[in-house]
């Protein structure tokens, strides 16, 4: 699914017709992950830079879930890029 930023928050159901490949249905699944990026180039591909959040493991089928989109791709978890801080995540 793709949206523009500007447009959130955005409600969205996952189901079969929503499998990344074709042939494989979210509903053979146990558990799936969710993932939501903010792309600087627009690729689908996670790049350096990139700002994304996380659902593991969830089970097919389930409603009210939040993701927040709080890490940057290419800096170790926990190091957030807030005000003043350089490229390194440090101030």
């Amino acid at each position: 699914m793709r949206t523009r930023a500007g447009a959130w928050p955005v409600a969205f159901r996952l189901d079969d017709s929503s499998a990344m490949a074709q042939g494989m249905a979210l509903s053979g699944f146990a558990q799936v992950d969710i993932v939501a990026r903010v792309s600087r180039l627009g690729s689908p591909s996670a790049q350096p830079g990139d700002i994304e959040g996380r659902l593991e493991r969830v089970a097919p089928g389930s409603s009210g879930l939040r993701l927040v989109l709080d890490q940057v791709v290419g800096r170790p978890e926990g190091v957030r890029q807030g005000p003043g801080a350089t490229a390194a995540g440090r101030r």
